[in-house]
Order: structure tokens, then sequence, then C-alpha cells
């Protein structure tokens, strides 16, 4: 009996000869003929390929072929043949056939049923591993290894981690593209820009400068290399001039570099092309040279000398064992270590003297010890509480205002106002200092309260800071001389016809924010002064204000090159190398430029939120892996396992060995279990 044809047939016209003998197959839909018939390929050229067969007739037959696919799937049958001696098979013998053949239909491929991974899906997963690599200065072969493999596909057998290559390839030239397009976006928006500038010198001992503009988000912009040029104030005015027109000049509103004697003739012609341009030193350097210019004075000479002598006891392997054991006995937990300072960070001698402060008593009780030999000297000191320790508990309470200052300005949020409070506060201290007991000769004190003045004048406030301080709601000028008021008013004017504003009206709105009359009189606004900060205490009730414009460009501005963030970025040694390895590497140079820039991208995707990103995780489905194997399943899971039984899993999974369908696939599932368990050499 022939074949019954299927719905498929009536979809296609029969070609014969003369004879009456069936010679071509033609679609009706598109003339598409076949010469010899073949029910599967015509099937799947109407569901798949004809293009202007129907798509209620296409749904048609897809529907069909699915019931097909169930009748032959869904009654599977046990057949326990009998042995030659009449008792029953064992259950390795068991057998499972279909209660109806098996229809004609498409073959399904393999790698439904497993896990596998797209090409856009391993670009989607290789994006965040790069970008992570990127962000953390990691080496780029750091997922390279067997155990890192082992790691990855344990999340995700399929899942290949991108190789060092890849890494420092594509992934960073499309990373950097990305960012460098976000970066852009966010200087295109900001009304107002600080370009900052700092140098250092990286392991290999090459020196850079590094450029950076603040949106108030600092955003790097390139390392430059002076290489065998000098680095001058002619060189380093071309440098900024390039930046400048490259943000844009009109929105530059601050530099900021450092200190440096290159940088303040730098200034001037900075001022000489573009008056609306204001330019300042660090205020970190400022500070740390204002520790230089105490520390170098005759007291403070000799103390740190006597300081540094004590610290060095944890050189004398013997007496700092001791001293650790007293240490220990008198503060536990509390104990804090000596602190030696670093040749470059005076700031450092405070720590010192503060550490030895901390450990008094400590050392006191060491230097008493028979045990091992003391130097005179170092006794001496260390038991000298009248000369010694005196002088050592003035020294950090003088330090004290200018240490507290570099702190607070190495801050995410430090402001310029905020400069000049610390200076306030140090001006306040040395006036008291004048009046306190010490040994330090009065003359010496008035020498150096006179060269911290003079640092604070000449480098630390400039008159930008002065306006800042001005509209400051949490400082509004508070402690100035008229001098020093009418030094900001001046810089306010300034800004006002720069960005084209009424002047009068700006000043006006000055005054009455000063004495809080008017709009300011309002009570409400000042309680949130405090707890706000200032930008968004401006923009959230004073956003119509004359003064506001000015208010928003001034506190914006970022008090020194390392503000909000940059420095973390930049002091990564690996980051700075691999920036300064870019220089002879010019494929990569453009790429690495973005490398400290990546914390301003919050997003993992572009458009997309990182919990957003959706990858399909093509895990094994235990129906569809039964609809492939089919009866076959048993037989090639005790093939692939003969040690294996079905008894074996009877007594493993605690589960009957019945005929039913719904256990005999509880027992397919548990075997399969047990088998991606097994050690590979299984």
């Amino acid at each position: 009996m022939p074949p019954q044809k299927g719905p498929v047939w009536s979809h296609f016209s029969i070609i014969r000869d003369d004879q009456g003998i069936p010679t071509e197959f033609k679609c009706k839909f598109c003339n598409k003929t076949y010469k010899k018939p073949n029910g599967t390929r015509m099937q799947t050229h109407l569901s798949d390929n004809c293009a202007n067969c129907p798509a209620e007739i296409k749904m048609k037959i897809s529907h069909k072929v699915e019931e097909e696919d169930d009748e032959t799937e869904d009654n599977p049958v046990i057949i326990l043949p009998q042995s030659p001696h009449g008792n029953s098979a064992s259950p390795s013998n068991v057998v499972v056939c279909s209660s109806k053949q098996p229809a004609a239909k498409k073959q399904k491929k393999i790698e439904g049923y497993v896990d596998t991974l797209t090409l856009e899906e391993k670009k989607t997963c290789d994006r965040p591993f790069a970008r992570a690599l990127f962000v953390k200065g990691l080496p780029f072969d750091t997922f390279e290894g067997e155990d890192m493999q082992a790691a990855f596909r344990s999340l995700r057998p399929s899942y290949k981690p991108p190789t060092p290559k890849s890494i420092g390839g594509s992934l960073l030239n499309s990373e950097c593209e990305r960012v460098q397009s976000k970066c852009s976006a966010l200087i295109l928006k900001s009304s107002s820009v600080t370009l900052l500038s700092d140098g250092w010198t990286n392991q290999r001992g090459e020196g850079l400068v590094n450029f950076v503009v603040a949106t108030p988000e600092p955003i790097f912009l390139d390392s430059v290399e002076p290489g065998t040029q000098r680095e001058n104030s002619d060189f380093m005015f071309e440098k900024f001039d390039f930046y400048i027109d490259k943000v844009g000049s009109e929105k530059v509103n601050l530099i900021v570099t450092d200190n440096a004697s290159v940088m303040r003739a730098t200034w001037k012609k900075i001022r000489e092309k573009y008056p609306h341009i204001h330019t300042i030193g660090c205020g970190a350097h400022g500070l740390n040279l204002m520790f230089k210019d105490v520390l170098k004075t005759n007291p403070f000479v000799l103390l740190v000398q006597r300081a540094k002598k004590v610290v060095k006891i944890k050189k004398r392997r013997q007496l700092y064992a001791i001293f650790k054991s007293k240490q220990i006995a008198k503060y536990g937990n509390k104990k804090r270590a000596l602190i030696m300072p670093s040749p470059t960070r005076f700031s450092g001698a405070y720590f010192m003297f503060v550490s030895l402060y901390k450990n008094k008593q400590a050392l006191q009780e060491t230097m008493l010890a028979e045990e091992v030999d003391i130097p005179e000297d170092l006794r001496t000191i260390v038991l000298d509480n009248s000369g010694f320790w005196e002088l050592l508990t003035f020294a950090i309470d003088y330090l004290q205002p200018i240490a507290d200052g570099t702190h607070l300005i190495v801050g995410d949020s430090a402001r310029l106002s905020q400069m000049v409070a610390i200076c306030i506060n140090i001006k306040q201290k040395m006036k008291s200092a004048e009046n306190m007991e010490s040994d330090i000769p009065l003359a010496e004190l008035f020498k150096i309260n006179k060269a911290v003045d003079s640092r604070i004048n000449k480098f630390c406030i400039n008159d930008i800071h002065r306006a800042t301080y001005l509209i400051d709601p949490q400082f509004q000028g508070a402690g100035f001389r008229d001098t020093e008021v009418m030094a900001g008013i001046k810089i306010v004017k300034g800004m006002a016809t720069h960005l084209g504003l009424d002047v009068d009206s700006v000043v006006e709105n000055l005054a009455d924010f000063r004495t809080k009359s008017r709009f300011y009189s309002n009570d409400l606004i000042w309680e949130s002064a405090r707890k706000l900060n200032p930008v968004k205490w401006w923009g959230t009730f004073c956003q119509k204000q004359p003064l506001f414009p000015i208010a928003d460009r001034l506190l914006k501005c970022p008090l020194q090159p390392h503000a909000n963030g940059y420095g973390r970025i930049m002091t990564s040694s690996r980051i700075r190398d691999e920036i300064a390895s870019a220089w002879r590497n010019a494929k990569r140079q453009s790429a690495l430029r973005a490398t400290p820039n990546l914390h301003l991208i919050l997003d993992w995707e572009e458009g997309l939120k990182g919990s957003e990103v959706n990858v399909k995780r093509k895990f094994f489905n235990m129906n569809q892996f039964l609809s492939l194997m089919k009866v076959r399943m048993t037989g090639i899971l005790i093939l692939m396992t003969p040690s294996l039984t079905l008894s074996t899993v009877q007594m493993k999974c605690r589960l009957p060995l019945t005929t039913n369908t719904a256990s005999f696939r509880q027992t397919i599932i548990k075997i399969r279990n047990l088998i991606l368990c097994l050690p590979r050499t299984c």
C-alpha cells in the first residue's frame, strides 16, 4: 500500500510528460520545481523559504508537524523481554519503543538542547569583563590559566573569556570609542568647565603631563610626553592653548596647575590671550609647601631630626620588639604604628609627630628596659618631658589646621571657598600661638607666622577664591576685610560682563544675598544652606536669581588637579604605565586615553542599564532532550556508562522502577544528572 500524502502536496502542481508520467513538481506560489518529490524538502520550502506562501498556510503546516510530533512522543511503552529461562529481563536489558511509528518530519539540530552562545551573545558577555580589567588596571592576561577557565565554566559551560589579544585590541578600541563619545557629550552639555594639568613620573622614570577637564566631573583628555623638548612656559602655553580651543574657550572658566615657576609664567601668557580665564595653583600643593615653610625654621628642624631618630628604633630588632610588647600592653588593639615621613610629602612630619605622641608612654617604658643597650642620646630625647615632648605637643597643635585642611581639599567635594575657610583657620591658630607658652622664642614664632602668611597670600588664595567664598551660602564672606570683599566683587562683575548679564542687577542681587534681604530674607532657604551642597542649594532655591549663573560656575570649580576622584584614578601605577606605554604603540594610544574615564559610564551597555542586559542562557531543556533522543535515550546513556544501570538508579534515587510514563521520565532525568556528576574518565 503506497504511503499517504500529506497536506503539503496540495500546494504543488504535478507536471507530466506525454506518457502521463510525473517529471516535475512545481510550487503554486513561487514556481519552485522539484524533479524528485520529497515531502520533507517541499514542506521546508513552504514553511521557511517560499516568500509568496501565505502566512496562514505556513502556520497550518507548522502546526500540523507539531501535532504529529506530539502523537509520536507522548506514549512510550516499556517492554520487559523474557529471558531464555523464562524470567523477566534485568533492568539493563530494558527496551523502550513507541506505540506508533514516527512520521517523517524535519530533523532538529542538537544545538537547541545544549548550552551554546551566539557571536552577539559572546560579545555582550566579553564587554563587561574587559571593562572590569580596564577600570581596575589589571593585566590583559588575567583570564588566562586553567583555574580561571574552570571558574568561568562553572558559571556558563559554553562561555570562554576573551583572550589578551582581543582585550587589548577590538574590545579596548570599542570601549574607547564609546567612552570618548560620552565624554564629548558631557563636555558639550556643560556650560562651564575647568582645565587642569598635573605632571608625574612613571615607574620607568619617564616624565608625562596629563590634562583633565572638569565639568565638574573630571574627564581625562590626554597625556603629553615632552620627550627631548624642554618643558618651559612656551611649550606649556602651546599645549594649554590647544586644549582650550578643543574644549571651547568660551566654556573654560578656570585653569588649575601646580605652583612651579614654569606654570606661573604660563598663567601670564594665558591671561593675556584669554582675559576671562582665571589661573590658580593646586591647593593641596600650596598647603604642602606651607608645611615645608614651617618645618624649615630652626625650632622645627631640630624637632624633626630628633623625632626621626626615635622612629628609627624600628631598625633595631631587639629594641623594637620590646617596644611592641610595651605597646600592646598599654594600648591593646588601639595601638598606633610609628610613621616615618616621605621626603616629598612634608605633611608626613605632622603624622610622625602624632604617632610619637600616641606612643609616648610605651616609648618611655622601652627606654627604661635593661635587656638591651640603648644609645644615651636616644634615651635622653624620649625621657625629656620638658624639652622634646613639650615642643612636639606645640608642633601638633600648630600644624593641625594645615593637616586638616590638606585632608579636606583632597576630597571629592572640595570647593574654592573651602580653601579660604582653611586659611582663615590657620591664621587664627597663628594668632593664638603667639599668646601660648612655649620654648620657641617669640622672634622665631613671628618668623614662622610671616612665612605662613606669605604662602597664603601668594599661592593659596586668589581673587577667584574670594569671589567663591562670597557667594557660598555656608560662608557668605564671613571674616573678610573690606578690601577682600571688593576683590571678590570685582571678579563677579568681570564674569557678569563676560556672560552678557546685567552687571548692576548682579551686584544688587549679591548685596541682597549677603544681607539676607528681599528674596533671600526667607528663613526656609537658609535652613537648608548648611545641609545641602552649595551647587544644589543655588540650583534648588535661587535658579531664577541674577547671581545664579555666576554662582553655578564658581562653585563647580575644583580646588586642585586631583579633585573629584581623579587622584584615585591616576595614582594607579598600572594605569599610569599603560598610558605611558601608549606612546610606544600608536594604535593603542588613543584607546588608552579613555581608560581613566570609565568611572563616568555607570551603565554597562549603550542605552541599557546593567540590570537590563538580557543574555539568553540556553541550558538543557529536559522535555526537548527527551524528544530528541526519544526511545533510544536509555540505551545511549547505558552505553555511555556501562556500570550505571536502572537498578543502580533505583537504589541511588529511591524511585520505584515502574512502567508509568511520568516515573520513567523522572528516572531518566536522574540518570542524566548522575552522569553529569561523574568524572570525565567515566
